[in-house]
């Protein structure tokens, strides 16, 4: 009987407050996990603005395996066979696109 009350108990509050997010939104006022979602949606987008390519003299400083995952973080295709040179030219943006070898 008790998990039968806590059960209702869980529902009435559920309905409480879905109510007050749909009279907030009849006011105007978005709720608040929209809010949030968008703070953090603008946060993140302006993160991804203001980063700029590291330079290729910090990234001298780093072993493969690290440019080989920060390539990985950044999606550079071609990553898994590129040299030690090409991961940090990749990196810091220098890279431009690979010509073809005429033979």
């Amino acid at each position: 009987m008790a998990a039968l009350q806590a059960s209702v108990e869980t529902a009435k509050s559920h309905r409480q407050q879905v109510g007050a997010e749909e009279e907030a939104s009849q006011r105007g006022r978005p709720p608040t996990h929209i809010k949030e979602a968008a703070e953090k949606r603008r946060t993140r987008t302006t993160k991804k603005t203001e980063e700029k390519p590291p330079k290729p003299s910090e990234l001298k400083e780093l072993s493969k395996a690290e440019l080989y995952q920060r390539a990985s973080d950044a999606n550079i295709p071609g990553r898994s066979s590129m040299s030690r040179d090409e991961l940090i030219k990749a990196l810091s943006g220098r890279g431009g696109r690979r010509k073809a070898k005429v033979s």
